[in-house]
């Protein structure tokens, strides 16, 4: 009897740690910020340190940045970076906070070096990175070069649903930009929602609703967006959902709607990225007729998104004003 307790205590003390450890990593994936940072917090000691450490980071910096407070992800984004051999699949959620906060050369100075990947957790991370990066070279304004990022990953991704369907829909949003909206509706056709986590779904649609509204169908448009802000779960995507309805606003046109939508994507708790949004601010602002306010929304898209393509047009802007 007494035997019999003891392989239970060892077996309990084996699976509690491990048991925390999912624990907090689903909840990260459904968007339970506190709870997963929470559960991280107690299975850090209990785990391996490396994979502790890794937990610990995502949990910590992910809660931070979904509370709005951008800068404290960003220096542990940093921290996290500036570290010597870290494993790819670890490395790929600093990338992503970095770009999500704007910081897009920083995200490209941490790209790995070309090399073969150990295993599967490091070939997705691999695969996620550039996908990743592709967003920080397009926000530059460098969309040749992140299409040409994207071109040889479909044999890397494929293996992997998150980075298939992340290939897909990036593919679709350069698309979109560069007027090759048939080819975007094809992308997005490939793709089933469920290959995304529930932290990302919300992506889907609206990637959706912007080649729904570069062909004109404006109430279909409407639609996907709907669909994005009702499994929205990351403070970005429900920002950004905000900033597609202004623009939906545009197509009707109604410049009171966009200005109203923009205005509240503006005053966000998120506060990074977001720059081409304030350009389309200032557009409304201006269109009604309350230039010093749009001048205001310039100056804002400056200074919130600086890397941006979208800063640069706001500068240029600015000088002519």
């Amino acid at each position: 009897m007494m035997i019999g307790w003891i392989l239970l205590a060892v077996l309990g003390s084996w699976l509690l740690p491990v048991v925390l450890g999912v624990a907090a990593s689903i909840s990260m994936t459904h968007g339970a910020w506190r709870l997963s940072r929470a559960l991280a917090r107690v299975a850090r000691p209990l785990l391996d340190s490396s994979v502790g450490g890794a937990l610990a980071f995502e949990s910590e910096a992910l809660a931070l940045r979904e509370a709005g407070d951008l800068a404290g992800a960003v220096a542990m984004a940093k921290a996290r970076v500036a570290e010597q051999g870290i494993p790819a699949w670890r490395l790929n959620s600093a990338i992503d906070i970095l770009i999500s906060a704007g910081e897009y050369e920083a995200a490209l100075g941490a790209e790995p070096p070309p090399c073969m990947a150990t295993g599967a957790d490091e070939a997705l991370g691999l695969a996620l990175i550039q996908i990743n990066l592709a967003e920080a070279n397009y926000n530059l304004g460098r969309w040749e070069a992140a299409e040409a990022r994207l071109r040889p990953l479909d044999l890397a991704c494929w293996p992997f649903p998150i980075a298939r369907a992340g290939l897909l829909l990036q593919r679709a949003w350069i698309g979109v930009h560069r007027g090759r909206v048939a080819e975007a509706f094809e992308l997005c056709a490939a793709v089933k929602p469920r290959w995304l986590p529930p932290t990302y779904r919300a992506e889907y649609h609206f990637t959706r609703a912007a080649a729904l509204l570069a062909v004109g169908r404006i109430d279909d448009a409407e639609v996907a967006v709907g669909q994005g802000e009702a499994v929205a779960r990351r403070l970005s995507s429900k920002r950004n959902a905000l900033f597609l309805r202004g623009r939906i606003a545009v197509a009707r046109p109604d410049w009171v709607s966009t200005e109203r939508h923009c205005r509240a994507a503006a005053d966000h708790a998120f506060r990074g990225q977001g720059g081409d949004g304030l350009l389309l601010w200032a557009k409304a602002l201006n269109q009604l007729g309350r230039s010093v306010e749009a001048g205001e929304a310039l100056r804002l898209a400056a200074e919130r998104d600086p890397e941006s393509e979208a800063a640069q047009i706001a500068a240029a802007e600015l000088k002519t004003a």
